[in-house]
C-alpha cells in the first residue's frame, strides 16, 4: 500500500550514511514500507528489524531517529493489524527510554556529537569497524543518535498521545496501556515540557479513577497506574484502592519510597506470592519485566526494608520459585537475609528462609552457577544436604 507521507520521508533520508546495529541502514526503508503493506511475513520481519537492528538492546543508532519518525507516521494510518500496532508502540516506548531525564542539560552531548564529523567518515569509507575503534567517533555517533531522538520527540509525543486518546473499547485496552507507557516515559524526559507531562498525568488519573467512562477495565487501570508512577503522579488514595492489582502498582511507584502505607502493600503482596499473577488474569501491564512478584521483591529490597519484615513473603516465594528465578527473586532475598558472611548463630528469620529453600528440592543444582554465586555471597554452601546439616546444628 502506497503511503505518500511515508514514501516522501523515506526518499528524503540518506540511509547509506546511517547506521544500525548490523551496519548501514540501506535495508531499513524496505522494512518500513512493509509495515504498511498487507503481507504478514513482511510486517513480522519489519518488527523484528525494529527490535534488533534499530534499537538493539536499548541502544540507539543514527538510523533510530528517522525510523522513529517513520513509525509515528505509520501509527497515524487507519487502525490495522493490532499486533503490528503493539510492536510499533513498544518500539516508540523504547525510543523514549533512551532520552535523558527531565532537567538534564544537553551541552555535553552536543559537544560530544560535534567532536567528530561522522558523516564525512561514512562517506569517505565503507569500513564501519574503523569508526567503532575510534573512541571519539563512536562517542559522537552515540551522542548524535540521542540528540536525534530528542529532536523527534515532539512527533513521538503526538503519536503516543493520539494512540492513547483515540482508541476506544475493551478490545484496545493493551494498545492504550502501551501508548500510556510510552507517553509517560517520554513525559518524564527532558524532551517534553512539564506542563504537557502534567496534562498527561491528569488524563491517566481520570482513566484510573473514572474507569467506567471509557470502558477501562481493572487490568488497564493497573497499567495506567504504572504509567503515573513513571511520572511521579500516582494519587495516594490508590494505595487503598479496592483492586489488589491497582494497590500493588501504586505501591511500586518510586514516589512512595519511604511511605509506610506503600511498604505495607508490598509486604502483604509478597505473602500472596502465589496469587499475584492472578491479579492480572489477562495481560499484565507492559511495565512489568518478568513476573509481577519479581518487581515486589526488587522494590522491597531496594527500599532497604529489614529482612525480618520481609521473611514471611520470602518464605512464600521460596515455596513456589524455580532455580531459574534465582537472579530475579530468591537469590537477592538470600543476600538480604545474609548481608554479611554467615554468622555463628542464625537468626530466626535466617533459619526460616534457609529452611524454606531446603524444603524446595527444585532449587538445588550443584552445576547451576547463578545460584552458586548467591550462596557464596551469603557465605553458605550451595549444597542442600550441607544446608540441612547447618540447620540441624543450630
Amino acid at each position: 500500500m502506497a503511503v505518500p507521507a511515508l514514501d516522501a520521508l523515506l526518499s528524503a533520508t540518506p540511509w547509506p550514511r546511517l547506521l544500525h546495529a548490523y551496519g548501514r541502514a540501506t535495508d531499513t526503508p524496505a522494512h518500513l514500507r512493509a509495515l504498511a503493506a498487507p503481507e504478514p511475513a513482511g510486517r513480522k520481519a519489519a518488527l523484528q528489524h525494529l527490535g534488533s537492528a534499530i534499537l538493539h538492546q536499548g541502544t540507539p543508532w543514527s538510523a533510530t531517529p528517522p525510523v522513529a519518525r517513520a513509525v509515528a507516521c505509520v501509527l497515524g494510518l487507519p487502525a490495522g493489524d493490532p499486533d503490528v500496532r503493539r510492536g510499533l508502540l513498544s518500539f516508540l516506548a523504547g525510543v523514549a527510554g533512551v532520552l535523558p531525564p527531565r532537567g538534564t542539560a544537553l551541552d555535553d552531548l552536543r559537544a560530544m556529537a560535534a567532536a567528530c564529523d561522522v558523516d564525512a567518515l561514512l562517506v569517505a569509507s565503507q569500513d564501519d569497524e574503523a569508526l567503532y575503534e575510534d573512541e571519539t567517533a563512536s562517542d559522537a555517533l552515540y551522542a548524535q543518535a540521542i540528540l536525534g531522538c530528542v529532536e523527534v520527540a515532539p512527533l513521538l509525543w503526538t503519536a503516543l498521545r493520539d494512540a492513547l486518546l483515540g482508541s476506544r473499547g475493551a478490545h484496545e485496552a493493551h494498545l492504550r496501556a502501551l501508548a500510556g507507557q510510552g507517553a509517560a516515559i517520554l513525559g518524564a524526559s527532558c524532551a517534553v515540557p512539564l506542563r504537557e507531562a502534567d496534562e498527561l498525568a491528569v488524563h491517566l488519573a481520570e482513566l484510573v479513577v473514572h474507569a467506567g467512562v471509557r470502558d477501562v477495565g481493572d487490568e488497564e487501570r493497573c497499567a495506567h497506574v504504572c504509567s503515573l508512577g513513571l511520572l511521579g503522579r500516582v494519587p495516594p488514595g490508590l494505595l487503598a484502592d479496592a483492586s489488589k492489582g491497582v494497590r500493588l502498582c501504586a505501591a511500586l511507584a518510586a514516589q512512595f519510597v519511604g511511605e509506610a502505607a506503600a511498604t505495607e502493600v508490598l509486604l502483604d503482596a509478597l505473602t500472596h506470592a502465589a496469587e499475584i499473577d492472578g491479579w492480572f488474569p489477562g495481560e499484565r501491564p507492559p511495565h512489568f519485566r518478568g513476573l509481577p512478584r519479581f518487581g515486589v521483591v526488587q522494590a522491597l529490597l531496594a527500599r532497604g526494608v529489614d529482612f525480618e519484615r520481609v521473611v514471611e513473603g520470602a518464605v512464600c516465594v521460596a515455596r513456589l520459585t524455580t532455580k531459574y528465578a534465582v537472579d530475579a527473586e530468591w537469590g537477592p532475598l538470600l543476600a538480604a537475609a545474609f548481608p554479611a558472611q554467615r554468622p555463628p548463630a542464625l537468626t530466626p528469620a535466617q533459619r526460616r528462609y534457609l529452611q524454606a529453600l531446603v524444603d524446595n528440592p527444585a532449587l538445588w543444582d550443584a552445576r547451576f552457577g547463578n545460584a552458586i554465586a548467591w550462596f557464596q555471597r551469603a557465605g553458605l554452601p550451595c549444597d542442600r544436604e550441607a544446608c540441612v546439616r547447618l540447620l540441624d546444628a543450630q
